[in-house]
């Protein structure tokens, strides 16, 4: 994180239904939340079939030397390297073929002076073999081979070991499992591993205006874009959406709700009914079920209504009813916890600096900056980065093709194009080159991985 995030002081206060509320930084609300992860954090035994994306919650050492016999790496002979030490284009040396060796089979024949077995590729060489020569590389005559070259001991033969060594910790607790990582434990026999769980979470929205998604628009109505956003985010990052549910917009309904929601879930996310108005109902449907509330407003733009509260170790996420500050929101306190109660080392945001593309002028409010915007690299390998031109914490569309946010103080900065700036990447983010060439895409693309 940028060094002076650390060091951010800009704390006010708000009046909010006659309470005095402060507002903490984001790097002390980020802090507050993740104490919290480890409550959450269980394991289970699950079939390697699957593991994909799972977290490991435990090494994994090597009990076994793969491969964990002398293998030919090619379709050949095995051969004694002492019988081809004076073999030469002029004066071949003859071999006798006396077994052949298919993959998977083995040979309980040892080799004498002069003998050779056909082996094919992955095949167990004999036990007195020690070197291994292509079919292209001699000339066979019927059960004779002629070899026109010396071969050493070793040549073109797989050692135990050679891939893993028995007793090297080949995984790591807390290591992300992908398909490569699946077929290296099926190759050490763990056909059962142990990883940790993924965090159930409950999904509350509440609004009075919010349809269904397949409902005709009325006036003054819109759709339930935050139910859905959360669902996807939820699962993106790791997590099994158990429930969610649009309640009646009233204090006690939504008590109600999140005492049911609580036996059940490790982790409760609401949206809306957390700002200043008369039916945000949210800070007192907490002191209705006894939760103890951490921090009810931060110093970031979008989302600086953010609560949230804690019963029984569990965290309640109270974000803003807005689709763009309530995805900020998530992005930046609940994908971290979602992360780190799942095992994941990396679960911190990861920044890097970048070029901007154009001027930004940020405004006078005391508040730490997300912007949406997108990054790529140049044909020179630079990284540069665009603000979306809408940055309205009730808009969703400036999100659609995002791959990362301009992070920055406010305090009526203003930069200029080619300034370099703060940006957070989300997750795991590789811009692509920008293609200069007549025809191809002029618009910069990336990869995002999921968590």
């Amino acid at each position: 994180m940028p060094e002076y995030y650390e060091d951010a002081t800009f704390i006010t206060c708000h009046i909010v239904s006659e309470v005095l509320v402060e507002m903490i930084n984001f790097n002390e609300a980020l802090k507050k939340v993740l104490l919290f992860a480890n409550n959450i954090m269980n394991t289970e035994t699950i079939e390697l079939m699957n593991s994909l994306n799972r977290i490991l919650a435990e090494p994994v050492t090597a009990e076994i030397n793969i491969p964990h016999f002398e293998r030919s790496p090619l379709d050949g002979f095995a051969m004694r390297s002492e019988d081809t030490k004076n073999a030469s284009k002029l004066e071949p040396v003859q071999l006798e073929i006396i077994d052949t060796i298919e993959a998977g089979d083995t040979s309980k024949i040892e080799l004498n002076k002069n003998e050779v077995a056909r082996v094919m590729t992955g095949a167990q060489i004999p036990s007195n073999a020690d070197c291994v020569t292509r079919f292209e590389e001699v000339v066979e005559l019927e059960n004779i081979i002629e070899v026109f070259k010396s071969f050493r001991s070793g040549e073109n033969v797989v050692p135990p070991g050679e891939d893993v060594e028995k007793g090297s910790e080949v995984f790591r607790d807390g290591d992300v499992l992908k398909p490569a990582d699946i077929g290296l434990l099926a190759a050490l026999g763990n056909d059962l591993i142990k990883v940790y769980s993924k965090p159930k979470v409950a999904i509350i929205t509440t609004g009075r205006e919010l349809l269904n998604i397949s409902d005709e628009l009325e006036p003054g109505k819109v759709r339930n874009i935050n139910n859905v956003m959360l669902h996807s985010l939820v699962e993106e990052y790791g997590g099994i959406p158990i429930s969610w549910k649009v309640v009646p917009d009233t204090a006690d309904g939504i008590a109600d709700i999140l005492r049911e929601e609580l036996q059940r879930s490790d982790l409760i996310i609401t949206s809306g009914s957390v700002s200043a108005g008369g039916q945000d109902h949210i800070p007192a449907a907490f002191s209705d079920i006894e939760a103890s509330i951490l921090f009810r407003r931060v110093a970031v733009k979008p989302g600086s209504p953010l609560t949230v509260a804690q019963k029984d170790g569990k965290l309640f996420f109270a974000l803003s009813g807005n689709p763009g500050a309530c995805l900020v929101n998530f992005e930046q306190f609940v994908a971290p916890v979602l992360l780190k109660a799942q095992g994941r080392r990396d679960y911190n945001p990861v920044y890097t600096k970048a070029i901007l593309t154009e001027d930004l002028d940020l405004g006078k409010k005391q508040h730490l900056l997300f912007l949406a915007a997108r990054c790529f690299y140049d044909q020179e390998g630079r990284l540069y980065v665009t603000p979306h031109k809408n940055q309205m914490p009730g808009s969703i569309s400036p999100y659609h093709d995002y791959n990362c946010y301009i992070v920055t103080e406010a305090n009526g900065h203003k930069y200029c194009k080619d300034d370099v700036i703060d940006i957070h990447l989300l997750k795991v983010t590789f811009p692509l080159a920008v293609s200069k060439t007549p025809g191809l895409t002029k618009h910069p693309v990336s990869v995002v991985y999921s968590a």
